[in-house]
C-alpha cells in the first residue's frame, strides 16, 4: 500500500486537462496538495505533462485556478496527475491581479491561507 505525505480530500470541482494542445474535461475525485484523481474517459500516457485547471462552483460563485502537473496513473476511469506543492499565497495573489478580489477572498475563507489570513 502506498502511504500517502499530504491526505486527499474528496470535493466537488471540474477539471479542464489541456494536453498536446488538446483540451477535454473531468470531474475531480480527490484533491491534495500534490496530487489529484480526474475522472474522465480520456486516457493520457503516464509521465505525460498536462495543464489542469480546477474550477472550484458555489451556490453563487466561481473559484479557478491552472498548474501544470504529470500524468502519474491512467486508468479506465481517469487519470491520477502530480503536481508540485499547491502554493495558495501565489494563487490568491495571481487573482487579485487579475481583478478575481471576491474569489481571492472566498478561497481564503475556505482554506485559512494566504494574506489576511489570521
Amino acid at each position: 500500500m502506498t502511504q500517502r505525505k499530504f491526505d486527499r480530500f474528496q470535493c466537488k470541482a471540474d477539471a479542464q486537462i489541456t494536453w498536446n494542445d488538446e483540451t477535454f474535461t473531468g470531474e475531480v475525485a480527490d484533491l491534495s496538495l500534490k496530487g489529484m484523481f480526474v475522472k474522465t474517459a480520456r486516457a493520457v500516457a503516464v509521465d505525460e505533462p498536462v495543464k489542469v485547471s480546477i474550477i472550484f462552483r458555489g451556490a453563487e460563485e466561481k473559484f479557478s485556478f491552472t498548474i501544470p502537473a504529470t500524468v502519474v496513473r491512467s486508468t479506465d476511469t481517469g487519470v491520477g496527475l502530480s503536481f508540485r506543492r499547491i502554493d495558495m499565497d501565489s494563487v490568491l495573489c495571481e487573482k487579485r491581479a487579475t481583478g478575481g478580489h471576491e474569489e481571492a477572498e472566498s478561497l481564503r475563507e475556505i482554506v485559512g491561507e494566504g494574506p489576511g489570513s489570521p
